[in-house]
């Protein structure tokens, strides 16, 4: 027995002889991965095959006489043979015991505890997270953990490890893997800068989740060319902070909210006592579900409710449109006169009235005057030609019957920088079309990716009330919903294009430019997708493209055409450009005189829309466009 134990310790002895050099320990962990012929090995441990030939033979034999490698004269390859394995794992294990004891290096978690470094916990990260493969895993952690020993530092936090595990995925060129461990947030200084810039601290805690969404936007869920679109200018993806989670609009009636219970589990439809309580929270749940506005469609004649919608709309501060058709023409004037009682006392720059077949009772004394006030309070105005179409908030009228849109809405848009797009192709018009046909392309595969995104958001019930189930189905049905592709720049590319003084051949180019991109819409949508092209741009993305603006001209981001021409002239310009999409078909004019001195136009909607602001220190509304109050007062209440 004693001389069965002598012969296993001087075995036991050998192997530890045989792992004296570093150079075989290096061999054992290179063929643990993979066998390999002998140049091949030779090659990977970095040795010359001329000058380091018989080193590498010696210690590669000493490592077979004691069975920890192999040879397989049928394929001429050397492999790690059992033995080698174990004792490899083994070797390992006390090496990293030994420099443990050596140099202790402690990490502060997150969640402010202290601990020893583990190897481990990088390596589950890299699976759990990035999505790595576990050898991989291993590979990476191992080598970052040898680093972090070298460099003799005895303390270190989670999100530093982190920062350095990403460095390294940068330095191996392992960019998708970096994306999926990035952690999200801002600089300590951004946020002292938030604090100093915002009205309250709502705004910063709002603004600082929002660019941690923005982030996340970037980092999974859109294509990495569309972010970098987006990041350059070329595209403004808006409302990119919830554009993958929320519809951009929604569309809705007085008959489809009556399908909706509340938290409360009151219909709207039940005592009149209940309306106020009711109608405010489902105001405020029908905001926080949409990225921007929502529509409501007038069917129904219920004046108690009508009113207290109003109420609820015009102080939430949310962004309405309130759509009246013919049908229900005996409102308009109730609706005007809450309307007229609201003027004065609040900013009305969220709320949007639209109003189909307008006739001359709209240019009636009474009418006008009630009129006149709620526009001087910022409200707009959207007039247009039939009950067959549906207005939105942002002025698109969506042709087809109302039933089409409720309980839908605009998924999301993206607008296009026409005017940087020619300039990055340096006014080359064939570079500038292949660009303006990639981008489309890719803003396409983007929308895509929002409807899949929201189908699994509603499916999950993550936005109530949308995702609340009506009849067995959610209430918002994405199916109908529309994405829109937004010209920005048009006329500018096309008369930089074009290269003439006349207003005629700047359309006629504008009219190329709009056509190349709806075909490469139709080209590249998804079946049954529906999506549309507007000439109206979004005012976030006005601002973002002319960034000297403070704030944005309606008449300048809702016309195509410039007014350096005659009135009517110029009018019939413009409804020629937007006749080319009917969804865009409307034109902003500056005040109710000008729609007055039309001719009846059965073709092109109208918009007559002068945002305003009230001043913090006397209380008055005035334009948003002007700088500052009659009273001298820059300080404003509402944005």
């Amino acid at each position: 027995m004693e001389e069965v134990e002598n012969k296993g310790f001087k075995a036991l002895s050998d192997i530890f002889k045989a792992l004296g050099f570093p150079i075989r320990v290096e061999i054992l962990k290179i063929l643990e991965k993979n066998p390999l012929r002998y140049s091949e090995l030779m090659r990977t441990v970095r040795l010359d095959r001329f000058n380091d030939a018989g080193k590498f033979a010696y210690h590669l034999s000493k490592l077979m006489e004691n069975g920890l490698v192999e040879y397989k004269p049928e394929n001429k390859i050397y492999s790690i043979t059992t033995l080698g394995k174990d004792v490899l794992n083994l070797a390992m294990s006390l090496f990293e015991s030994l420099r443990r004891k050596e140099n202790v290096l402690l990490v502060r978690r997150t969640d402010s505890s202290i601990e020893l470094f583990e190897r481990k916990r990088i390596e589950e990260c890299l699976v759990r997270e990035a999505g790595m493969e576990q050898e991989t895993a291993e590979t990476i952690a191992l080598e970052i953990e040898e680093r972090l020993y070298s460099m003799g530092v005895k303390y270190l936090t989670a999100p530093l490890i982190r920062e350095y595990v990403n460095a390294i995925l940068l330095e191996k060129k392992m960019e998708n893997y970096r994306h999926r461990l990035t952690r999200l947030g801002i600089p300590v200084y951004d946020v002292s800068e938030l604090i100093s810039l915002k009205r309250s601290v709502n705004d910063v805690v709002s603004e600082a989740g929002e660019e941690v969404m923005r982030q996340y936007a970037f980092l999974i869920k859109l294509p990495r060319e569309i972010g970098d679109a987006h990041l350059s200018g070329i595209v403004n993806i808006n409302h990119l902070a919830n554009f993958m989670f929320k519809p951009e609009e929604t569309i809705n009636s007085l008959t489809s909210l009556n399908l909706f219970k509340t938290h409360s589990y009151i219909p709207v439809s039940e005592s009149p006592l209940s309306f106020r309580q009711v109608t405010w929270r489902l105001i405020d749940e029908l905001n926080n579900s949409s990225l921007d506005a929502n529509s409501i469609i007038i069917d129904a004649s219920n004046p108690e409710l009508f009113k207290e919608l109003l109420l609820s709309i015009a102080v939430s501060c949310g962004k309405w449109n309130i759509v009246l058709t013919t049908e229900y023409e005996p409102l308009m004037l109730e609706l005007l006169k809450e309307l007229e009682k609201m003027a004065g006392k609040i900013v009305l720059s969220n709320i949007s009235l639209s109003l189909a077949e307008y006739g001359e009772k709209l240019f009636e004394e009474e009418t006008a005057d009630k009129l006149a006030k709620y526009l001087g309070s910022g409200g707009a105005l959207v007039l247009y030609d039939s009950p067959n179409m549906t207005p939105t908030y942002h002025f698109s009228i969506l042709r087809g019957h109302i039933e089409d849109y409720v309980r839908s809405g605009i998924l999301g848009s993206i607008s296009l920088n026409l005017s940087l797009m020619l300039e990055k192709a340096s006014l080359d018009i064939d570079v500038f079309l292949e660009a303006l046909d990639e981008t489309v392309s890719r803003i396409m595969d983007a929308f895509k990716l929002k409807r899949e995104s929201l189908r699994s958001i509603i499916d999950n019930r993550k936005i109530p009330p949308l995702s609340n189930t009506v009849n067995g189905d959610a209430y918002f049905i994405i199916e109908r919903g529309l994405t829109v592709i937004e010209l920005t720049g048009l006329y500018d590319v096309a008369e930089k294009i074009s290269n003439s003084q006349e207003t005629s051949d700047n359309v006629s180019e504008a009219e190329k430019i709009f056509k190349r991109v709806n075909e490469n819409v139709s080209k590249n949508a998804g079946k049954n997708h529906r999506n549309i092209i507007s000439l109206i741009s979004h005012s976030e993305a006005v601002q973002r493209f002319r960034r000297e603006l403070r704030t944005v001209n309606e008449e300048e981001r809702i016309n195509v055409v410039p007014r350096n021409i005659p009135f009517e002239e110029w009018f019939k310009l413009e409804s020629r450009l937007k006749t080319l999409t009917p969804e865009s078909n409307i034109i902003f004019l500056r005040n109710l005189e000008e729609l007055k001195s039309l001719k009846r136009n059965d073709k092109t909607g109208i918009v007559i829309h002068n945002p305003a602001t009230m001043c913090a220190s006397c209380g008055k509304i005035y334009p948003v466009t002007e700088e500052s109050c009659t009273c001298g007062s820059c300080s404003r209440s509402f944005p």
